[in-house]
């Protein structure tokens, strides 16, 4: 059952990374936007990054930090506003790319793990259920 259970995982993962990758290719046109639309979520988790190293971190570097807390957050806020679509596009075109890393890690953990019992059933470590 556990071999049958892993080939089923291998081929799910496969799917998955099918997918991924036409998805991808689907939405090559868009590399532009994708860029356009990555830049606001990154600015305001830059933001995010320098409030925390300004409240957390260094006493001689914290005026420094709320600056640019303050800046990236404001052109982020800004960017959201003004490239809401570039911003859905974004989050669009993630989707894939998580796709196809899902699809490597399944097929990927798949066959390690036949690889594994395979090599246990060999070693006489597991006995067959069927005897």
């Amino acid at each position: 059952m556990g071999r049958h259970m892993r080939v089923k995982h291998i081929i799910g993962g496969l799917v998955v990374f099918s997918v991924g990758l036409f998805l991808c290719y689907l939405n090559s046109a868009l590399v532009v936007e994708f860029i356009k639309g990555a830049l606001q979520p990154i600015l305001i988790l830059v933001a995010i990054w320098a409030a925390a190293g300004s409240m957390f971190g260094n006493t001689r570097l914290r005026t420094v930090n709320g600056i640019i807390a303050a800046l990236c957050f404001l052109i982020g806020i800004y960017g959201l506003y003004d490239e809401y679509y570039t911003v859905l596009d974004f989050l669009t075109g993630l989707l894939p790319l998580f796709l196809i890393l899902g699809g490597v890690v399944s097929v990927t953990y798949g066959i390690k793990m036949l690889r594994n019992q395979e090599s246990k059933v060999t070693s006489g470590t597991i006995k067959d259920e069927k005897r």
